[in-house]
């Protein structure tokens, strides 16, 4: 039963990242419309706002990958252990940047705080669980 609940969990939290990821790597800045409502900024430098959503567009396809990856480690996770500890760090590292917003106040606001806390509390545990269920890491060395 284990087992089973470690590649739903896997496997769902993947698809929910590949869902996220392509609505940023298709719609860009604006988002096809998932996360956020369109049309919430006007464009005043063309060219710099298809830089940056160009950029948006960049991390929405990493996070497809990410995603990707989710799902692969549900059914390889001592394969993928590594990789997916490195993730969870890195969107660790990710959810810490959030602090450093001008107006700190709007990560702890209804918009924000979900996302925060899956990258603060809910990805930790995911790792945390891949590394109990796949047993000591390899030595290097």
């Amino acid at each position: 039963m284990a087992n089973i609940a470690f590649k739903i969990v896997f496997t769902l939290t993947g698809v929910v990242m590949v869902v996220l990821g392509l609505d940023s790597a298709l719609g860009g800045l604006n988002t096809l419309g998932l996360q956020v409502q369109q049309g919430f900024y006007s464009v005043s430098d063309e060219q710099n706002f298809l830089i940056r959503d160009n950029h948006i567009r960049f991390l929405g396809g990493a996070w497809l990958g990410v995603g990707l990856l989710y799902i692969a480690a549900a059914f390889r996770p001592k394969q993928l252990r590594q990789t997916v500890l490195l993730t969870v760090a890195f969107i660790f590292i990710g959810g810490l940047a959030r602090l450093t917003s001008p107006d700190v106040s709007i990560v702890f606001s209804t918009n924000v705080l979900g996302s925060f806390l899956f990258e603060m509390l809910y990805f930790p545990a995911l790792g945390f669980w891949l590394a109990r269920r796949t047993g000591p890491s390899a030595r290097f060395g």
